[in-house]
């Protein structure tokens, strides 16, 4: 198998230290490293199996903070906004697909509505909101 010695730029680690623990040995052949493990067979084996926990624990708390970085810099890149909508607002749908057949292609309606918001749904704490619509004129629910 092969592994890098080059630490990751988002992680700082490289792949041979996530595997084994350790830093990668790339010196002159024949030189043998100092290590700090113990010679006591069992001793060393719990000694590894805590560090790579360890390890293993501060890779992936860093990759949580990578991602929320990522998501930062994607919401101020977007100007993401959190919706402000309630129950009742008023709104029109920004429509930009083209029907099949249509003969609209140039003219068409870019907003549909407008619309009352009957509800406001929210499952997950991860996705945002999702909202029920019906039609101000009839009362039918929202089919775009």
């Amino acid at each position: 198998m092969r592994t890098s010695a080059t630490a990751h730029s988002r992680t700082e680690l490289s792949p041979y230290e996530i595997m084994f623990g350790r830093i990668m040995l790339v010196g002159s052949p024949g030189e043998i490293p100092a290590t700090r493990y113990s010679w006591e067979i069992s001793r060393n084996m719990e000694f590894l199996a805590d560090e790579m926990r360890h390890l293993h624990t501060a890779v992936k708390a860093r990759k949580e903070e990578v991602k929320l970085q990522d998501k930062q810099a994607h919401d101020n890149a977007n100007r993401v906004m959190t919706p402000q909508w309630t129950v009742g607002d008023l709104i029109l749908l920004h429509d930009t697909r083209v029907r099949s057949r249509s003969n609209q292609v140039i003219t068409g309606k870019r907003f549909h509505g407008p619309f009352v918001i009957q509800q406001v749904v929210q499952g997950d704490a991860d996705v945002g909101q999702a909202y029920k619509l019906v039609c101000e004129c009839d009362g039918n629910h929202c089919r775009i």
